[in-house]
């Protein structure tokens, strides 16, 4: 049984008076109380009312004009960064420093009085000051120390697979990186491939990140000296084959060669891959080799100052890399799909998107300019609808890799209409890619009833640095719709030579380069001309390039093509860029056709040797990418060469590895020929194979026997 215990009333009451006062010095968080005094206060009992020394726990008043915080507070030197700065007494004609560096007036969205979008100019690495002035008033001036810091190196590109092999470029200033400096991505090594200190620039070093998990991850470099520098989220993972894997890195080639060799769709090393270097089967013993389980492979030996390489293995797609002059070559080999090749019970490889996994939304307000002090606004700029079945309506786009792509619209559930009032402008939810972004919208008027559907567009805003993560919502994003499509952009075209096959006609293709960030796609951004022409191609509605689109440039990209199907032989240049549309544009410097010569076309080929060439005169090629398709396309070698010579000799592959040949029967020999800016061969990338990253390429398909 429990048996209950009571105190004495005098022994309670002077319990509860012990706890009492022991309760009041916690909270009171002054000088403790002496309770050998208490006899001092009245009656023995605690005073009423405020006791000495006691705390206001009242907040002070907020200043008329103050800094409050910068988020983000940490961003790289170059700057880019979208970031919201928080405060009080704001105007519309708000002004923003970053140190001594002003914020340009297009890179600031005031939103209210107490926030700023700005976008955050570079700056030296460390803890920076951040003002906010309005205007000219020099009273409203207010200032948060260290409000922002710049991050010592930044990653680009920043964002790459989680199956490892991306070849990055850290940018970094006072870090002083060595030879003997150590890179890690998420506490994983990333080889390091070539280190550069330009005079009075920042220093660039190259590694080659390890495999990962998706989302954010920090970078950290480590001098020999222990010195360390750490940058966090600086690299971030995501599904993609975003084309700066693998490639041709390194020193010049002298007594060593590396070969990594890895599977295009899983990312994972391949073993027992033939590799051989040379065109000869008959020096088996000395230049060709197998991976090892690490996909790895050795050569030694007086190897320089080239050598052609060709990597082959059953159920994949061979391919050949042209007189390397480097030490290191990272080979990705494609699967090739055919029920033969699918082991028993087992599934089909994955084919890959070709793009970043979207994985993340952005969500804001679309604002127009306004009449008074953070106001909502009108759709001023974008006239009214003329009939009822016709709506003002914007739509958000993301930059394109691929200045060529045609305008297409959104789904229409993602329109942002007049219904969509916010607090300060018109509500936005997107989808979006992972990564550093550039947004776009462009606002108009549509019709859904019209056959086809319409949709004229009259204004566009552009907000820069938009960091989105996997499966992670960016909010508070706001895009000024100041800038209006009323300019027009005129062309004259001057094709390449003409052969009996073509081209006959051009189509041209108009964007706005953002930096080196992308392109933003206008509609009606497409027209043609039949070949040769004299007159001029005109595209209207192209913005001025002014407000938050004042460091944009407009480009052409121009092909010329054979028949209204646009068939080959085709030749292509661009992109042109330009500042103003007060000048007429010249299309020209297009490269010459290509011409088989060995095989012939429609003739027997013995598939060792290639012979190319073009009329002279034209443009100096760069490169040339040959893709051997067999077994009507299931079967593709590709032999990637520098246009030093125009003869290719390539190996006996049947001879070395007969069921990594190409099958006996009809071949199509695609020929590109490629110019790229500032190509340098030994630097090869994935990027540069791709037809996006050339400044200009012919091609042409020829038919032979083997």
């Amino acid at each position: 049984m429990v048996r209950l215990r009571f105190l004495p009333t005098a022994q309670a009451a002077l319990i509860a008076l012990l706890g009492a006062l022991l309760l009041y010095g916690c909270l009171s968080r002054s000088k403790p109380i002496n309770l050998h005094r208490l006899s001092d206060v009245d009656g023995g009992m605690l005073p009423v009312g405020n006791a000495p020394n006691a705390t206001d726990a009242s907040l002070p008043p907020l200043a008329a004009h103050s800094v409050a915080g910068v988020n983000p507070s940490i961003g790289p030197f170059k700057g880019g960064v979208r970031a919201l700065v928080r405060g009080t007494g704001f105007s519309s004609e708000a002004r923003v420093w970053f140190a001594d560096t002003e914020v340009p007036s297009a890179d600031i969205v005031p939103i209210d009085p107490n926030r700023l979008q700005v976008i955050v100019p570079p700056g030296e690495p460390g803890a920076v000051d951040v003002t906010v002035q309005n205007g000219d008033d020099a009273s409203s001036k207010a200032t948060l120390r260290a409000g922002f810091v710049y991050d010592s190196f930044y990653a680009d590109p920043a964002v790459g697979p989680t199956t490892g092999g991306t070849r990055i470029t850290l940018f970094g200033k006072g870090v002083s990186w060595t030879d003997q400096t150590t890179v890690s991505i998420d506490q994983q090594p990333c080889d390091v491939l070539e280190l550069r200190s330009p005079a009075d620039q920042s220093q660039e070093l190259d590694c080659q990140t390890p495999a990962g998990t998706a989302g954010a991850k920090p970078i950290t470099t480590v001098n020999e000296d222990g010195t360390e520098h750490s940058v966090l989220g600086a690299f971030t993972y995501s599904d993609s084959s975003d084309g700066f894997r693998g490639g041709l890195s390194g020193h010049a080639l002298e007594n060593d060669l590396q070969v990594l060799v890895l599977d295009n769709f899983a990312g994972s090393p391949l073993t027992d891959v033939t590799v051989m270097l040379g065109s000869d089967p008959k020096e088996a013993n000395s230049t060709l080799g197998r991976t090892d389980q690490a996909g790895l492979v050795h050569f030694s030996g007086s190897l320089g100052p080239t050598q052609t390489i060709t990597l082959a293995k059953k159920c994949f797609q061979p391919i050949t890399f042209v007189d390397v002059p480097v030490d290191h070559a990272t080979v990705y080999l494609d699967p090739i799909l055919s029920p033969a090749c699918v082991p028993p019970q087992s599934d089909p490889p994955l084919v890959p998107s070709g793009s970043f996994g979207v994985g993340a939304q952005v969500e804001g307000q679309l604002v127009w300019p306004t009449h008074g002090e953070f106001q909502s606004n009108d759709w001023g700029n974008v006239p009214p609808p003329v009939t009822s079945s016709q709506r003002r309506v914007a739509y958000l786009f993301q930059l394109s890799h691929n200045p060529w792509r045609p305008f297409q619209l959104p789904r229409p559930s993602l329109a942002v209409t007049e219904d969509s009032r916010s607090s300060q402008g018109y509500a936005f939810r997107t989808d979006a890619q992972v990564g550093n972004l550039t947004l776009y919208a462009l606002a108009g008027v549509e019709d859904l009833t019209a056959t086809p559907p319409f949709f004229q567009a009259y204004a566009i805003g552009l907000v820069r640095g938009v960091a989105t993560e996997p499966l992670g919502v960016t909010s508070d994003v706001f895009i000024k719709m100041d800038n209006t499509l009323d300019q027009s952009l005129r062309f004259s075209i001057t094709g390449p030579s003409p052969t009996p096959r073509g081209p006959d006609r051009v189509e041209v293709a108009v964007a706005l380069r953002i930096g080196t960030e992308g392109y933003a796609i206008l509609p009606s951004n497409q027209k043609s001309a039949l070949l040769p022409t004299s007159s001029q191609l005109e595209f209207v509605g192209v913005p001025p390039l002014v407000g938050s689109l004042q460091n944009a440039q407009y480009v052409a990209n121009a092909h010329a093509v054979t028949g209204l199907l646009g068939d080959l032989p085709e030749s292509d240049i661009g992109p042109l860029a330009a500042s103003t549309t007060a000048n007429v544009l010249a299309l020209k410097d297009f490269l010459e056709i290509p011409q088989l010569i060995a095989p012939a076309p429609n003739g027997a080929w013995d598939a060792r040797s290639i012979s190319l060439d073009w009329v002279t005169g034209g443009p100096e090629v760069s490169l040339a990418v040959v893709d051997l398709q067999s077994a009507g396309g299931l079967v593709d070698w590709l032999v990637v060469s520098p246009m030093l010579h125009k003869e290719i000799q390539l190996p006996d592959l049947e001879a070395l590895l007969p069921e990594g040949a190409l099958p006996r029967g009809n071949v199509s020999i695609l020929v590109n020929l490629a110019q790229l800016d500032d190509f340098d061969y030994g630097q090869l990338g994935y990027n540069d194979l791709a037809t996006n990253s050339w400044r200009a390429a012919a091609t042409d398909q020829f038919q032979v026997r083997y």
